[in-house]
């Protein structure tokens, strides 16, 4: 599987690409004033929560 990580001003889309088809699709709001650790959390969360050691 492929990582692929987008960060725009507005949303940060995050996509498991799995060599025919996009398996996840997932989006976060972009915010300024959180930080790299926030970002961390969210998508470790994201990864458990669809059952993907990562």
């Amino acid at each position: 599987m492929t990582l692929a990580i987008d960060i725009g001003n507005t949303n940060i889309v995050i996509g498991l690409y799995d060599s025919e088809e996009w398996k996840y699709i997932w989006r976060l709001e972009t915010k300024k004033t959180e930080s790299l650790l926030y970002y961390s959390f969210k998508i470790n969360d994201l990864l458990w929560e669809a059952g993907i050691d990562r």
